[in-house]
């Protein structure tokens, strides 16, 4: 228990650092394009995805609850940092941003599992769910077969993003590590909340992409540690890992 509450202060001082950078302090918004604005949204709407690092395998019923907390590490692309140039933005945001996450999932009957993360801290707002179906499961060679559907809600400072996703989940399960792979599809909508931009350009911009995920979790007894990768079509890259409970 100590070890979680650790890790629950790590990522709000994650939070914190992140807290200090993020704010968008546009000078010349004036001079924004469409392609700006997207540029500014896409990550944001594509790479804080709710994602709940979980393979396809059902919890089950018995108690099947595993809770813990979780970071997305977004990899910033270029035309994002020349997008606040553009708009004379002298945030600095680095080469990756932070989302800690608070993660919680629950099994139920039928083979349907159900996630919900949040984070609620300064300028950020976070609140994600999604309610997976294990299709097919595990069986001998054959991996285990979900299909997932996803929502999430983010707003971070002026970005306010809104996504959906669905994806197909492939997995096995091993005495210590639980391989999956994932491949699915995202459509999400980003709005720029600056009074100041031209009338010509568009506050809100959509985004869809097709995604991929492979992802590890190593689990020792209740204790379980999860890493995974995200790319997509969009050229949106995403790291993710999760520490939890799993009872």
């Amino acid at each position: 228990m100590k070890k979680t509450f650790l890790v629950i202060h790590l990522l709000s001082a994650v939070t914190s650092l992140n807290a200090q950078g993020a704010g968008f302090d546009f000078t010349n918004a004036a001079a924004a394009t469409d392609a700006a604005v997207a540029d500014l949204l896409k990550p944001v709407a594509l790479g804080a995805d709710e994602r709940p690092l979980a393979s396809g395998r059902e919890l089950g019923t018995k108690l099947g609850l595993d809770a813990g907390v979780g970071l997305t590490v977004i990899a910033i692309p270029q035309s994002f940092k020349d997008a606040l140039t553009l708009m004379g933005s002298t945030a600095n945001f680095g080469s990756t941003f932070l989302l800690p996450r608070y993660m919680i999932r629950k099994g139920f009957p039928k083979r349907f599992d159900v996630s919900f993360s949040t984070l609620r801290y300064q300028q950020f707002d976070l609140i994600g769910a999604d309610i997976q179906w294990s299709a097919i499961p595990q069986k001998g060679k054959r991996p285990a077969i979900a299909l997932r559907a996803a929502y999430n809600q983010a707003a971070i400072d002026v970005v306010h993003t809104s996504t959906r996703s669905v994806d197909l989940v492939f997995s096995r399960n091993y005495r210590f590590i639980e391989p999956y792979i994932a491949v699915g599809y995202q459509m999400a909508s980003g709005t720029l909340e600056v009074a100041s931009l031209p009338t010509t350009v568009s506050a809100t911009q959509d985004f869809t992409s097709l995604r991929w995920t492979v992802g590890l979790p190593l689990k020792l007894g209740a204790l379980h540690a999860t890493l995974d990768y995200s790319g997509g079509s969009a050229g949106i890259t995403s790291y993710g890992a999760k520490f939890s409970l799993n009872l």
